[in-house]
């Protein structure tokens, strides 16, 4: 932690800073910028958890404390679209953490890109369909197999897999193997889709989890759910980790890992700080 900076700096640094009511900003002091002491521009600011970007907002230095922080420079996000649902609130997190972006369906953007995310919300065979009828499957498929980390949301997570109870006879992308079942509502005893915060065991150590509390809370929505794979405890090297568990009902396997492949069945962007430092640690700890 450092009290204060110099704002007429010549060169490009990034800080985030913190206030006493739990308000989060992060800003870029570009070159040629100059500042009066006592002010400076906000580019990007979350407060309470709720992203707001591409706002200009002025603060008074005295009221915050700073911390520096190093964010990779050139390196581009694509965002997978195929009119999946949750992309806005992903592009926000994006933005907000101060890594560039594309939205795109485009194949060579996509397989140029350092990091890929496939977001995801509704039906696993809508879902597979959108992404065969933009040709994303096969793009998808090379993104894997060229090494870039690639990084599936919530029903992105479902779609790594090989096929879904919700949608019989569809083939979902395949990265990963097994299948994905609907969760058993206990007799009537639980409330389908599971909606809401639900806390996080972490069985393994994970990139996707580092300096994320045991217990951590995360938002959950939805119907169908990875089971944890018994093959694990069997089997020392399993084709993939299961790195989070959540419990509802039974053992959901909340995050999934193997090589450059990363999943959540949560909503990392819509999940406050720890959430966005999920998705920060996919890419920041991933590489191709």
């Amino acid at each position: 932690m450092v009290e204060e900076i110099m704002l007429s700096g010549f060169g490009s640094m990034n800080y985030v800073l913190q206030d006493n009511d739990f308000s989060y900003a992060v800003f870029r002091v570009q070159k040629g910028w100059s500042f009066d002491r006592s002010f400076f521009i906000v580019k990007s600011v979350i407060c309470r958890y709720s992203i707001h970007v591409l706002r200009t907002y002025t603060v008074q230095i005295q009221n915050f404390v700073f911390d520096e922080i190093s964010l990779d420079e050139g390196m581009m996000i694509a965002i997978c679209d195929y009119d999946a649902g949750n992309i806005m609130s992903v592009q926000k997190a994006c933005a907000f953490l101060g890594h560039d972006y594309v939205l795109t369906r485009d194949r060579k953007t996509i397989l140029s890109a350092d990091h890929v995310i496939l977001p995801g919300v509704g039906a696993f065979g809508d879902a597979m369909n959108r992404l065969d009828s933009y040709g994303l499957s096969d793009v998808l498929r090379e993104v894997a197999d060229q090494g870039t980390p690639l990084l599936g949301i919530c029903l992105g997570l479902q779609l790594l897999f090989e096929r879904s109870d919700e949608s019989p006879g569809v083939c979902g992308l395949g990265l990963l193997p097994g299948a994905i079942v609907r969760i058993p509502d206990q007799g009537g005893k639980l409330k389908i889709p599971h909606m809401g915060w639900n806390s996080l065991s972490l069985p393994v150590k994970s990139r996707l989890f580092e300096g994320i509390p045991e217990g951590t809370q995360v938002y959950f929505v939805h119907s169908f759910y990875l089971p944890c794979p018994s093959v694990q405890v069997q089997n020392p090297e399993p084709e993939y980790h299961v790195t989070a568990v959540a419990d509802y009902g039974v053992p959901i396997g909340a995050s999934v890992e193997r090589k450059n492949v990363a999943a959540c069945q949560f909503h990392p962007e819509k999940s406050g700080r720890w959430g966005l430092q999920i998705l920060d640690n996919f890419l920041r700890n991933f590489t191709g």
